[in-house]
């Protein structure tokens, strides 16, 4: 019989490091802006419980914790399945992606990005190794950089030649219509 462990995890112990495949009875990612914004009020709610201005940073590890819900993972073959909580996963991916963008500090960046890819041998794998998602992961990660340096300003453009129809979809659905260069760069999903 498979032992069941129920253990309490920070975001960090989940994620840091961590590869996760998603079976193929899940649904696909489905939140909207309607969930997505639930669950940044949440978080930002719970932040302001315990923050006081003019705290060191430092403070946060002493912060009340928030309670994202079951994660349940399986074991299969060596290999780390979600069972229940993948669109609690990836939205908590997406947002961290979105906040690695904004971080300029480089030590900053990669305690970030520890949460969200790891690299081996020159070659990046998200911690949601989803092989459907990775070009469109890829294309979130680097978005505004590589809009740039084609000189768009805009995501209205955003049909690249080297993305698949399927990543351009779940790129147009995590960034919708965005207009401005100030909304792409606000990830669009959230504003």
């Amino acid at each position: 019989m498979r032992e069941i462990r129920g253990d309490a995890k920070n975001i960090r112990s989940l994620l840091g490091g961590s590869r996760f495949a998603i079976d193929y009875y899940q649904r696909e990612y489905r939140w909207e802006k309607k969930q997505v914004t639930e669950l940044i009020d949440d978080l930002c709610a719970k932040f302001l419980e315990s923050h006081e201005p003019g705290n060191e940073r430092s403070a946060v590890e002493n912060y009340g914790h928030y309670f994202l819900g079951s994660i349940i993972i399986s074991d299969k073959n060596g290999k780390k399945f979600i069972i229940d909580g993948q669109q609690r996963l990836t939205s908590l991916t997406l947002l961290l992606i979105y906040i690695y963008r904004q971080i300029e500090d480089d030590e900053q960046r990669g305690q970030l990005a520890d949460l969200i890819f790891s690299q081996k041998f020159g070659k990046r794998s998200f911690n949601l190794d989803v092989p459907e998602r990775t070009e469109c992961m890829e294309a979130l990660l680097g978005l505004s950089r590589l809009l740039l340096s084609f000189g768009i300003h805009s995501t209205a453009s955003r049909k690249t030649p080297f993305m698949t129809a399927s990543s351009q979809a779940m790129l147009a659905k995590t960034v919708p219509n965005a207009q401005s260069r100030e909304n792409s760069e606000a990830f669009c999903m959230f504003s």
